[in-house]
Formats: structure tokens, sequence, C-alpha cells
């Protein structure tokens, strides 16, 4: 993640210096490797600019962060929770689990009454953001599993691993488990309610993008066929239409409609040449975002389809400036 800050606070003084020029050049081919998003010109404040103020409380690296659903609080975690404020930056509350691991990632209940995070050693904190109490669940996926995710609603938690997820209450109890017997570990799931969701599935191997989707609708009564696709998805917040490249061989993005318990193709948009790293939808669900390794796409999802295409001109700015 170093190039993209380097590039995006060093470009503006890349004048005149042959070894900034350099690194630039540096970060512009080995970083995409590492992170898709490189800036194509300065965005982030160069060192002693007009920074207004940071986030400054945790000992170490921050290993996840999340704003809450009213966007006026940040949460992140390391070896402890910390709330933030945004209007002010100011710390608002921190809560220290004592847990041997370090928290890897966290989910915010929609209403925001709840906080959950797991940790490199598959433990789970449930906090209760009002009174700052929290309870610590240990691996319930098996020995032979570890956490990979975790889905927090307003009324249950989710924790998953690569072929098994649990669902808890928010007193810590444990109430179903569900064993996935798919060749595909577990990549993400989805979920509207305990009976409407989406699993997705990926191959396991980071060279095989292949991916496959399950999704459940009408109360747990419709469980579709496995949606096949490969290099990601972008799915909407009914979980009714999602955009793929499910077209072997091709990076060509198709909308999918869910209707009566199956997915049926809907639209092919046009050509896309570039091999997609990530897709994603706006928050409005107008644009469908694809990542590729030299910049990114943005499709209009309306069907008078428009597209955009924005690659890096770094070694354009860099060339102009020696």
């Amino acid at each position: 993640m170093i190039a993209p800050q380097l590039s995006g606070r060093l470009l503006a003084v890349a004048d005149g210096n042959r070894h900034i020029q350099k690194l630039l050049k540096e970060c512009d081919t080995e970083g995409p490797k590492h992170n898709a998003l490189v800036p194509t010109y300065h965005c982030m404040h160069t060192p002693g600019g007009p920074l207004k103020f940071s986030l400054e409380g945790h000992p170490f690296a921050v290993f996840a962060f999340r704003l809450t659903s009213d966007f006026r609080y940040i949460v992140s975690v390391s070896n402890k929770f910390i709330t933030w404020d945004v209007s002010t930056s100011d710390l608002v509350r921190q809560v220290h689990p004592n847990v041997e691991g370090l928290m890897l990632d966290l989910e915010i209940s929609p209403d925001c009454r709840y906080i959950a995070a797991y940790t490199n050693n598959s433990q789970t904190i449930l906090l209760n953001a009002l009174v700052s109490e929290f309870i610590i669940i240990e691996n319930p996926l098996g020995q032979n599993e570890s956490i990979h995710g975790l889905v927090l609603l307003d009324t249950n938690l989710i924790i998953f691993g690569q072929y098994a997820w649990s669902i808890f209450n928010l007193q810590g109890k444990e109430v179903r488990f569900n064993k996935v017997f798919k060749n595909f570990p577990i990549l993400a799931i989805e979920m509207i309610s305990l009976e409407e969701y989406s699993v997705v599935h990926w191959s396991g191997d980071p060279k095989d993008p292949s991916m496959i989707m399950t999704t459940v609708k009408d109360g747990g009564t419709n469980i579709s066929p496995d949606l096949e696709f490969h290099s990601g998805i972008a799915l909407n917040l009914e979980q009714t239409k999602c955009w793929v490249c499910s077209i072997p061989d091709s990076n060509d993005l198709v909308l999918w409609e869910y209707r009566h318990g199956h997915w049926y193709e809907e639209k092919v948009f046009e050509t896309n040449p570039y091999p997609l790293i990530q897709i994603k939808l706006s928050p409005d669900e107008e644009f469908v975002m694809g990542t590729f390794i030299s910049g990114f796409q943005l499709w209009k999802t309306a069907k008078t389809m428009q597209r955009v295409i924005l690659r890096s001109k770094l070694f354009e700015i860099i060339n102009l400036a020696q």
C-alpha cells in the first residue's frame, strides 16, 4: 500500500528531482502488483502540508476501520477498539478486550449498537457500543477451520470460515451451525436477513479467479442453482441484480437478474479488453466500477449504458517533468 501513498504525495514535487521521478516510476510499475489503485495526480497532502487533523491512539498498525451508518463515527481496530468523532477527530471511546491476538477485521450492525471483530487466532469479540461491554467467542467452526469473516445484523452475528458458518444471538449464544458441501471455500456472505442472503465461493487458488454464488430468498424456501463467474461480483442491496464476468475466457461484464429462484442473464455490456481485479457497485447503484491493473472503468447501470475508462497517466506526467 505504500506505492499509492508515495504517488499521491510526491507527484507535486517530481519536477527537477530525478530521484523522486525514479521512485515514482517504480511505484507505477511495481505498485499495481500489490494494490490496483494508483493515483494519477497529486491528491494527498505532502509532508508539512495543510493537514487538518489525524487520528492517533493505536500503538501500532490499524488493521481495519468502518464508518457508522449515520456517518458520525469511525471505529478502528488493532489490539483494541477506538471510536472517533468524524467532525472533530476526538477520541470518543476506546475498549481493550485483552485478547492475545490482533483484530484483523470488524463489522458494525446497521443500527450502530454492536461492533464485532475477529482476531488472527480465530477469536471473535462482540462489543456493545452503548455500554462498552464485550463478549469473547472462541472459534465455533472446528479445529481445521479459521475465521475468514463476519456478518453483523441488528439481531445476530454470523461467523464464517472456509466451509462452515455459525449464527449467534447478540448475547453470544450459538443458535445455528451450517456446513457447506462445496469444493470452493467461502469468499463472502452477503446477508439481508437470516432468511435472505447470498454466499460467494471462490476457487481458493490465487491464479484461478473462478467463483460461484448461491442465493437464498423467500424465507429460505428458494435456493438458487449456482451462478458461475470469475474475477469479481457487484451485487445490489436487494440481491436481485448482479454484475459479473460470466463468459469463460472473457472480461466482458454481464448483468444477471434474480427471478423465481433462478439467476437469468439480462445484458452483456460492450467488449471489455481489460482483465478485472475486482468489481464494485456504487452506493447509489448508478455505476458499476471495475478495477484493472493500470486503472478502472465505470459502467452506467441504466439500459443506455455508458462506459468511462480511466488509466494511469503517471508515465506521461513524469515524462513531461523530465
